[in-house]
């Protein structure tokens, strides 16, 4: 009952007003017809200029407050994604048996603190890796990109379904989301080639591990030049 009445105010209060202000345009308009369009539309414009500077300054505050908090959680994020990225080179030793300790240790430190060096070591993971006896035969190395696969998944869901979005929803640069958009297509490549190995064992399946770990490579270059930034 409450509820009606307080509708039934509020209805007829509107009403009251847009009778009020037709009443007050008839009476302005019946005095000065002309002055008081002429201040009708300076009125008008007056909004209206108003409504657009105060989207302009709404605009740049949220965009500004948008870059504060996600300055917050930038370097945590980015740092979450170098441990990843670092332990999924890392497990690529492993499973391929190829673990330099000149190249591992360099990546190894790269995990918590973004640095060129790292970047490098990467570089020369990737080729040498490429080069080893196994990598140049069509079916080298397929089991071993299946068990790679299968150690290093929780690290790809983790970049790819948790990280990846939350840096789409931050104030991150562009080239960033461009290499991590990447990174997530290689990722795709590499399960489907492993989903088919396991059931027809076609082979040459281990150039989608290449490009992973090149993608994961320039990830990391990204993340390192935006931090900078």
């Amino acid at each position: 009952m409450r509820l009606s009445v307080l509708k039934l105010f509020g209805t007829g209060s509107i009403m009251a007003s847009l009778a009020l202000v037709l009443v007050a345009s008839a009476i302005g308009l019946w005095m000065d017809a002309k002055g008081f369009a002429v201040n009708l539309l300076a009125g008008v414009v007056g909004i209206f200029v108003g409504f657009v500077i105060g989207l302009l300054i709404l605009d740049k505050y949220i965009e500004a407050k948008r870059k504060e908090q996600w300055a917050k959680v930038r370097g945590l994020t980015y740092t979450s994604i170098a441990n990843h990225a670092c332990d999924i080179f890392q497990e690529a030793g492993i499973s391929f048996g190829f673990q330099p300790d000149s190249l591992m240790n360099l990546i190894g430190e790269g995990r918590d603190h973004l640095a060129p060096r790292s970047m490098d070591a990467m570089e020369s993971f990737i080729s040498e890796l490429s080069r080893l006896p196994n990598a140049q035969t069509y079916s080298g190395f397929s089991e071993q990109t299946v068990e790679f696969y299968e150690e290093v998944r929780w690290d790809l869901d983790q970049i790819c379904e948790v990280l990846y979005p939350r840096v789409l929803d931050s104030a991150s640069s562009e080239h960033v989301v461009e290499a991590l958009a990447e990174f997530a297509k290689s990722r795709q490549n590499l399960r489907n080639a492993v989903y088919v190995e396991k059931r027809i064992a076609i082979g040459g399946i281990f150039p989608t591990v290449l490009q992973l770990l090149e993608k994961a490579r320039v990830v990391y270059n990204a993340l390192y030049e935006d931090s900078k930034s």
